[in-house]
């Protein structure tokens, strides 16, 4: 079977964010955040689906053809996160959807990131 890494269009985010949620349901990160499982599931594909939408907004994305994976990609230079980018690509309902005692763990660098 042949993979290929493509260009992804926005009406395939939604399944790209589950799959990315379903990648990293037991990820430290997610776990801290979201401790309760149920929650977890609930919560994570939208924030993963914020996370591609800023990148579709900025950058690029590009899934595999097997919908088990995809990557937000953006230019050298375009990486600075301001305040602006963040509500107009999305991000704000990202912070809008956790608990506020939850919000301090999400953003830290407690935890290695990941440039999706």
């Amino acid at each position: 079977m042949n993979h290929s890494i493509e260009l992804i269009p926005e009406n395939n985010l939604k399944a790209a964010s589950k799959s990315l949620a379903r990648a990293f349901m037991n990820d430290p990160l997610q776990t801290n955040v979201f401790p309760d499982e149920e929650e977890r599931k609930k919560k994570s594909p939208l924030h993963f689906g914020a996370i591609l939408k800023y990148g579709l907004k900025f950058g690029e994305v590009y899934a595999s053809n097997n919908g088990k994976g995809a990557i937000v990609w953006l230019r050298p230079g375009e990486t600075v996160l301001t305040a602006e980018k963040a509500e107009q690509g999305g991000l704000g309902e990202l912070t809008k959807s956790l608990e506020k005692k939850r919000r301090p763990v999400f953003f830290s660098n407690r935890f290695p990131r990941l440039i999706l």
